[in-house]
């Protein structure tokens, strides 16, 4: 499911949903009332989650220069350890503060996506290394000739 998603919306677009999510289940798990609403507001943080697996791999994959890509996977398993670890350490700890913590993290990840990660959807590597390469921009595309493909005769600019 993950996967025909981000294939068809965007890989920006789909971390960017997948960030809101975080931060929108989130809070409605912390302003949950009754047993029902957590249960319905938890279960939608899981199936984001679950989407998050799948397709932060693949965005980190496609948007990071070749040089540090292997470096920012392990760094993804690793801090998807860490928060997992860390929200056991929120059951046993509790208290207002952790879950601000937590939902101040995923409002800030949610920024990073949005404002800052490039939409990596049908572009070859080659040009996400240009993309870095060039300052975070991609470089620009030159549109193709409508000449392209016939006799230069026949373009409409030369059409008598």
């Amino acid at each position: 499911m993950a996967s025909r998603v981000a294939d068809a919306i965007g890989r920006k677009r789909t971390m960017v949903a997948i960030a809101a999510g975080y931060v929108v289940f989130a809070a409605l798990s912390g302003a949950a009332n009754g047993l029902v609403f957590l249960d319905v507001a938890r279960f939608f943080l899981g199936v984001t989650i679950g989407l998050s697996v799948v397709v932060a791999p693949v965005f980190i994959a496609e948007s990071s220069p070749p040089r540090i890509r292997g470096g920012l996977i392990v760094s993804y398993q690793v801090a998807t350890v860490a928060g997992i670890m860390s929200s056991y350490l929120v059951g046993v700890i509790g208290g207002v503060w952790t879950f601000t913590m937590f939902l101040v993290l995923a409002a800030l990840s949610f920024g990073y996506v949005w404002w800052l990660a490039p939409e990596t959807k049908g572009r070859p590597l080659e040009s996400v290394r240009d993309y870095w390469e060039n300052g975070g921009r991609w470089p620009a595309e030159t549109a193709p000739s409508p000449a392209v493909g016939r006799d230069r005769a026949d373009s409409p600019r030369h059409a008598a």
